[in-house]
Formats: structure tokens, sequence, C-alpha cells
């Protein structure tokens, strides 16, 4: 465990492989904060990861190879992402995985704590595959524009995709989604277009497209609609790659992402006006 970032009150703690580093005391707290966040969030996700009755033993297995951010505000836990890292016959996968926001002081929360935990798995793991799941334009767009070699996007040759990256998916599906979404028959992946056709209404993801949170461009808007099926539940699974190039633009957009945070959190606790923070339901749909 270590602090990505401190400010009067607010702090990011990474926790790298906490089943794996924590006593059990820790791993028991962690936990809780992560189950506090869920259900404090306006939209519970139903994920065997976040089940509040694992025992410690449960909690242990569950996180041995996960990487875990999650923001506080004055020791409450108020947001996380979750990401899983995976590994077949040399292929490493690291899955952006699940973020959920239950109180948010104004910060691009999703963005932040996705960077933190794709940099600290740079750091752990060297190069890697990274995945995304979702049906949201500005999640899909933002992780097409961190990486540059994301497939599908809008730009990207639709009748041929980068070597490895169906048996990325594989991978993806086998060791994440089988053990970790609650009734895996009823999980269906389209390898050709790379999309995921599940029960995500009953997970409590959006499924309606003028639900979601749209995308800076345009290009990206259309594009989800025209690929993604919203009415039947679909999901994109993307496929990237996380080589040093890619690590470095995400270090310096870390350092840039502290800096506006605390310039907001500046603002916020100077401000005289009394409400509660915003929850930022844009990084509620990714899986």
């Amino acid at each position: 465990m270590k602090s990505s970032f401190d400010y009067k009150g607010f702090k990011v703690l990474c926790f790298v492989c906490p089943g794996k580093e924590l006593s059990n005391e820790q791993l028991l707290k962690f936990h809780q904060d992560l189950v506090f966040i869920n259900e404090s969030s306006k939209a519970y996700i139903d994920n065997k990861m976040l089940n509040k009755k694992l025992d410690t033993n449960e909690v242990r297995k569950y996180f041995r190879k996960v990487i875990v951010s999650i923001f506080y505000i004055n020791e409450t836990p108020c947001a996380f992402s979750l990401s899983p890292f995976l590994s077949r016959d040399r292929i490493k996968v690291f899955h952006i995985g699940l973020t959920i926001v239950a109180k948010n002081p104004g910060l691009n929360l999703g963005g932040f704590l996705g960077i933190v935990n794709a940099k600290a798995a740079y750091e752990k793991f060297g190069k890697v595959y990274l995945t995304n799941i979702s049906s949201t334009p500005s999640l899909i767009e933002s992780f097409s524009n961190a990486l540059g070699n994301a497939y599908p996007t809008p730009n990207c040759s639709l009748k041929s995709r980068p070597k490895h990256y169906r048996d990325v998916v594989k991978i993806l599906k086998e060791e994440y989604m089988d053990k970790c979404f609650p009734d895996r028959s009823k999980l269906q992946i389209d390898y050709k277009r790379f999309v995921l056709i599940s029960n995500s209404s009953e997970m409590g993801f959006k499924t309606n497209f003028h639900d979601t949170s749209f995308a800076d461009s345009m290009e990206y808007n259309n594009f989800c609609k025209t690929w993604i099926n919203y009415d039947k539940e679909e999901d994109l699974i993307q496929v990237g790659e996380l080589k040093f190039w890619q690590y470095l633009k995400m270090s310096f957009a870390l350092k840039w992402l502290k800096f506006l945070a605390k310039a907001k959190l500046q603002k916020y606790l100077g401000s005289e006006v009394s409400s509660e923070p915003e929850i930022d339901e844009k990084w509620q749909n990714a899986a």
C-alpha cells in the first residue's frame, strides 16, 4: 500500500496485490471500505469480489493479483477503481476493471484512479495488455486516447485486428468474467465485434445509450451507437498494449491530474456553499 495523493484530508491509497501483502486485519478493513463504497453509491454493482459475506481466506484469494486505488475524504472511503491482473501462456492482461464513486468533490476520479492503477501495473508487471469493458462513450474514448493502440475504435481497421487481441479477450472471459460475474451462463462474447452480451442491468450497470456519459468527440458517440446494441445490453471489449511510451504518457498525465485536483479541492474547501459532493455517474458503467 502506498499513498498516491494526499492533500488536506483528501487522499488516494494504491493497494498492489493486497491479498498477498496485507495482514488479516488490514485486508478486512480494505475489503470493508470497498463494500461501503459500493453500498453507498447510487449504482449498487453485483460482483462476487464485493460480496460483504466473504471471509478472510476468500478475500485473500480474490485479491491476490489485483490493484485497487481508493479515494478517501477525511478517512471516509468515497470511490475506488479495482483492476485484476490475469495471465496465461506468457500473455499478461491487466483489466481496467470496476470503478465505483459514492462521493466526489468535483474531480475526474475515474481517470485519476484508472491511471494510478495502470501506472502501478506497469511498475509491477512490466509490459501488459490492457482491457476495458464498457458501453459508456466517454470511457471508451478515454481508454483509446490513453493508449493509442486500442481495438476496436472509430479509427481502427475493422477487417484485421492486432495479433493476440482475440486471445486476450478469451483470457479476460475465462479468468475474470466467469469467476467474478454473478451468472456466467448469461455471458456471451461476439469475437468478431469484440462485444460482450450479458445481464448488465441486473448487475447494476446502465444499458441506455442516452443515460451514459457522452464522449467529447461526436465520432466516438456515433461509433458507440453504431457498434453497440444497447437494447441487447451489449458492452464493448477494448484491448490495447501498455508499453513504456504509454507508461511515460500516463506518468505525466497523473502529475497534471494531481495539479488540477489540488486546485479544484482548494476551491471546494474555500466554498461557503454547504452541499453534498456530487456522484460522478459517468464512471459507474465499467465492468
